[in-house]
């Protein structure tokens, strides 16, 4: 499981899963009880981690059994205008990083920014982030056979 920050439906978490996991979608969610998962082709996300592991499971463990998937937790939100957002906050970081700035304010702002994107401060979103991810977590485990199903959420409060 590889967990990140930023894209996706706010305050909420989605499953972003390989098409070489070889389960639909809908499949998926029925066994997961996850709302938002995601399945990519490795043709659309190039150079993504979770599909080097089912290549190298089909090319050297074939027998092995393999789950690999990336977890998102939103930040900005799924419209048109977070999406450009994201984008705007990665190249004034990336532009910060390698050419500075001549005014502290725009640094300060554009900081501000990649926080907000990454690290959200909100209290509800630190809350969601930490309830979906536990249900997530032990759904996988449990699916996976690795916790055993009678575990309850509710140990985890």
């Amino acid at each position: 499981m590889d967990w990140h920050t930023a894209l996706g439906p706010t305050n909420e978490v989605t499953m972003v899963i390989s098409e070489k996991h070889g389960i639909k979608e809908d499949e998926l969610k029925a066994s997961y009880g996850m709302e938002n998962i995601q399945v990519f082709s490795p043709e659309d996300v190039k150079g993504d981690s979770t599909n080097y592991f089912y290549e190298l499971r089909e090319a050297e463990y074939p027998s092995t059994s393999l789950f690999s998937a990336l977890f998102e937790f939103g930040t900005f939100g799924t419209s048109r205008e977070a999406e450009l957002r994201e984008f705007t906050t990665i190249i004034l970081e990336n532009q910060l990083y390698w050419e500075g700035t001549e005014h502290e304010e725009s640094r300060e702002w554009i900081l501000e920014e990649l926080m907000n994107m990454f690290y959200p401060k909100e209290k509800e979103w630190k809350e969601s982030v930490l309830e979906e991810a536990c249900e997530a977590i032990e759904s996988v485990l449990k699916k996976e056979n690795i916790l055993e199903s009678s575990a309850s959420h509710s140990s985890h409060e």
